[in-house]
């Protein structure tokens, strides 16, 4: 089978997660009485040893859910050559108990499977929804969504401070007196090519509460586990309106803690991401949100006030998907630059810079009598001066300067992290000032310099006399041709 495009995940134990998507016959009588009219995208998950690429774990949408959970209308499809898109998985997530998270966007749900048998554990949204929802159906109106994801309530210390201290969950923790209270993040669509069930789509932040589970759950038991897989088996033959009172529990509960929404009511028919951005210990995390098929992402702050909001297209192209970004992603970087820093002379300075370096905290000018290359034993600091900007200037003395000159960039521990070409200070350092890219480690020796130089004036020489050539030419023709007409006229 082969990997889909909407997720592929490593996992800390260096395992790979992806989406399938596989034609697949399936019996479609209850929705159309056509012939040749019973083929789905069924949708799988694999995960994958990625060394060895044996398979670990396998999951299959058919085998857990009911056809008939979708909100998508069979409309043409259901063919071999275009099959019924029912399902559509979107994102998974491994948890620390080994079980999964997986988001499915045409039945609007949020799926936690055990890690062993692969049975359900709950349904988050959509017809066969297990959570109460405490926000008057706010946390649970989701459509159409992406890129669900859990967090511990300590992820956001602000703002969960109160149900952190109330449940005793620190430090990552999701289980206390065998209740397990965590975060789920996702981007709400609420859209699908051009149908809308809000308008506008958001970024949820909500907290779920619900019996603690793990992978070693035996889920035919009589318990909370054993009680939703048979509630599944009782509601595989929804139809097209929600059974979300008939399943829910109160021992599952669900509650909008923030909502992101863009200022300009944005709404995206697809794709879409939900970043809590990493953040120092005790405060809150900013979040970013992508907004896929509009070429737009906007930061957050927690509370849900706007800190930046960048377009990378015109929002004349939004909802047509001239421009999208599946998902977008915001991380520390750094920057390392193969090539070494540029220093150019100034007056009396040498400038520096390196393009796409990230670290460099000082700049250190050093001069040398005799330039040797591969020695460094050579040069002597004349002067370190902090960073300032993308060009810091350093100035120096040339009456007390030796011959060669370079700078090193340092980093916060002073270690080097790269050093310029050398600069000729000598009878070359005119011609280097005009002509940066001409150094010392450039292989352009002082002869080789003369050879250039006598080179360019030999060629702007005869540059020069053949312009003279042509303009006489030119003038002469012109001559020729206004005596003709003169002669032709005076007849």
């Amino acid at each position: 089978m082969e990997a889909d495009l909407h997720e592929m995940v490593i996992t800390p134990e260096k395992t790979a997660l992806i989406t399938i998507y596989q034609v697949y016959r399936h019996n479609l009588t209850e929705f159309n009485e056509e012939e040749n009219r019973d083929y789905i995208w069924d949708c799988l998950f694999q995960e994958i040893d990625i060394e060895t690429n044996e398979l670990l774990f396998q999951w299959r949408a058919t085998e857990h859910h009911a056809v008939s959970e979708t909100y998508r209308d069979l409309g043409g499809d259901g063919t071999e050559e275009s099959p019924w898109d029912w399902y559509h998985i979107n994102s998974i997530q491994k948890d620390e108990l080994g079980n999964y998270l997986i988001s499915a966007r045409y039945t609007h749900t949020i799926t936690y499977i055990n890690g062993k048998s692969g049975e359900i554990i709950w349904i988050l949204g959509g017809k066969r929804n297990a959570f109460s929802d405490v926000s008057d159906g706010l946390a649970t109106k989701f459509a159409n969504q992406h890129d669900a994801r859990m967090l511990p309530l300590s992820t956001f210390p602000v703002l969960m401070h109160d149900e952190i201290h109330k449940r005793g969950l620190w430090d990552g923790e999701k289980t206390r007196d065998g209740t397990t209270s965590q975060l789920v993040t996702l981007f709400d669509n609420s859209a699908e090519d051009g149908r809308y069930t809000d308008t506008i789509s958001h970024g949820l932040l909500l907290e779920i509460t619900y019996p603690a589970v793990s992978n070693n759950d035996d889920l035919t038991s009589p318990n909370h586990t054993g009680d939703l897989i048979r509630r599944e088996e009782e509601t595989r033959d929804l139809g097209t309106e929600s059974a979300a009172d008939s399943t829910a529990s109160s021992a599952y509960t669900v509650r909008l803690v923030q909502s992101y929404d863009h200022p300009q009511n944005v709404i995206s028919s697809s794709q879409g991401s939900f970043q809590a951005l990493p953040t120092t210990e005790n405060t809150d995390p900013k979040v970013l949100i992508g907004y896929g098929f509009n070429a737009l992402w906007t930061e957050y702050a927690a509370d849900g006030s706007v800190i930046c909001d960048t377009h990378f297209a015109t929002n004349y192209s939004w909802e047509r998907g001239d421009v999208q970004s599946y998902r977008v992603f915001k991380f520390p970087w750094v920057g390392q630059p193969i090539d070494p820093p540029t220093a150019v002379l100034g007056d009396e300075s040498v400038i520096v810079s390196w393009n796409g370096a990230t670290e460099v905290k000082t700049w250190v000018l050093q001069h040398a009598e005799q330039y040797t290359p591969g020695d460094t034993s050579l040069w002597t600091e004349i002067d370190r001066v902090e960073k300032n900007g993308f060009e810091t200037e350093i100035e120096f003395d040339t009456d007390y300067a030796h011959r060669y000159l370079r700078v090193l960039a340092l980093d916060d521990n002073d270690r080097v992290l790269g050093v310029s070409r050398g600069v000729d200070l000598g009878w070359t350092a005119g011609l280097a000032s005009v002509i940066p890219t001409i150094t010392i480690d450039s292989g352009l020796t002082p002869v080789k310099l003369l050879m250039l130089f006598a080179a360019n004036v030999t060629a702007l020489v005869l540059l020069a006399e053949g312009w003279k050539k042509l303009w006489a030419w030119r003038r002469a023709r012109l001559w020729r041709k206004y005596r003709g007409v003169r002669l032709y006229s005076d007849a």
